[in-house]
């Protein structure tokens, strides 16, 4: 089989799109790891962790903690208003 110059130089084309490609797709996969880099570096910096799992761990507990803030804000609350109501019913008068 005889290869034309014309084949060489598609073969040639394709190449040159093909590493064009690879050179850019290098270039964001650098760019993301460089990114990565300055999360984790953030994260061990503000929450004292840089894995993601142990970013999710860490919001568990302070929504956990929220929760029984909030349960026992809610009480508080309740109790208030009890009190109130018993002042303004005249039970708290004496």
């Amino acid at each position: 089989m005889a290869v034309t110059t014309a084949q060489i130089e598609a073969l040639q084309k394709r190449h040159r799109t093909l590493e064009q490609e690879r050179l850019q797709l290098q270039t964001r996969r650098d760019l993301a790891q460089e990114r990565l880099r300055e999360i984790q570096a953030t994260a061990k910096e503000q929450y004292g962790v840089t894995s993601l799992d142990e970013l999710r761990a860490l919001r568990q507990s302070w929504d956990a903690e929220n929760s029984a803030n909030l349960e026992q804000f809610e009480k508080g609350l309740t109790q208030l208003e009890q009190e109130l109501q018993s002042f303004r019913s005249g039970e708290g008068r004496a």
